[in-house]
């Protein structure tokens, strides 16, 4: 019962701690000014391609400060539950998306909140149940990017997931996400630079591009071999990819003038990623097998102390593990069966 999410200490004090929530508001209204959605609009958001330029380079300087931690994706493959873990919780991200008609910037801040906590070495997820309540923490962070409404909580657990979780229970691991991720919200992903890289395309074809470039985002995002990838070669290997079957739509000459832009560091990553972006399209990654993921854990393991202990290797306040129980996590119809079919196996 010793460790459960990074260094909390703090979690020992008033589940609702006033100075955060003021602190959180307060980079959540900055963001909403600083950070605004792009849309899939036939109207480009650059007038020349000295903006272009400019904002390129600004995206380069800032996606660095917002990618996960060197050795991640080693971490993710090395370990099935967490890849298909991720995989699951990135997929209801999608789903949460259509659903709720949200901005897709939404689903690819929440991968980028999920990706770079669980790459933190004393932040990594290990049980389904927790995964869910990381995974709901980043998609309500997310989302109160685009909302004010007061019942965010309630309305993003009705579907896709195995447990539903007490909003101050959620409440909390917000704030233990928000100070692990030092309270950067607003970063720079893939998707940001759909605008961006489409911008001289022509407006009758250009929301067609923008969709099939979206598609190819939205696979990469799910396939966690991609998190290795800066967001803005990801980007230009899922638009070159494009330019292969559209070379009449897509002028080829703004992705040669771009990929000058990228480091020299990045050439090699460039090439490698545009080669996985060609085996993605041929690959249906909603179709993905799963075949590692564990069982739910049951209320009992949930509350048995091995099992608690596994979330990571941080200290954390033991009242918080006492208040995870029936008023705080439930277990939908699913699992309630499953535990009644093992019990009754169990009894034969």
């Amino acid at each position: 019962m010793e460790s459960l999410l990074c260094n909390e200490v703090w979690l020992m004090m008033s589940p609702v701690l006033d100075h955060d929530e003021v602190h959180a508001n307060e980079a959540l209204e900055y963001c909403n000014v600083n950070c605004g959605y792009h849309s899939t609009s036939t109207t480009s958001l650059y007038s020349n391609s000295e903006d272009c330029q400019r904002a390129f380079i600004s995206f380069l300087e800032k996606e660095a400060f917002y990618m996960p931690e060197r050795g991640y994706l080693k971490l993710v493959k090395e370990n099935c539950s967490t890849d298909s873990g991720r995989f699951k919780a990135i997929h209801w991200f999608v789903e949460s998306q259509r659903r709720l008609n949200l901005s897709l910037e939404t689903v690819f801040r929440a991968a980028n909140y999920l990706d770079r906590f669980g790459s933190l070495k004393d932040c990594q997820v290990r049980n389904d149940w927790m995964f869910e309540l990381v995974s709901v923490a980043c998609l309500s962070i997310a989302f109160k990017f685009e909302t004010n409404a007061p019942n965010v909580l309630n309305e993003i657990q009705t579907e896709g997931l195995e447990h539903s979780f007490e909003s101050s229970l959620i409440q909390r691991m917000e704030l233990i996400l928000l100070k692990a991720l030092e309270w950067r919200l607003c970063p720079t992903t893939s998707y940001s630079y759909l605008e961006l890289l489409t911008r001289s395309i022509d407006p009758l074809n250009r929301h067609f591009v923008q969709e099939l470039i979206t598609e190819l985002l939205v696979k990469a995002l799910l396939d966690s071999s991609f998190s290795e990838f800066r967001p803005c070669i990801i980007a230009l290997s899922a638009i070159q990819r494009i330019s292969k079957e559209f070379l009449s739509t897509i002028n080829d000459s703004l992705c040669s003038h771009f990929s000058v832009l990228i480091p020299p560091d990045q050439k090699d990553d460039l090439i490698k990623c545009c080669k996985m972006m060609m085996d993605l399209c041929h690959t249906s990654t909603s179709a993905k097998k799963i075949s590692c993921i564990n069982c739910p854990s049951s209320p009992v393991t949930v509350l048995g102390t091995h099992s608690c202990c596994d979330f990571c290797d941080c200290q954390i306040d033991h009242s918080l593990l006492l208040t995870i129980n029936s008023p705080d996590i439930n277990y939908f119809g699913g699992s309630t069966k499953k535990r009644k079919r093992e019990q009754e196996e169990g009894g034969v």
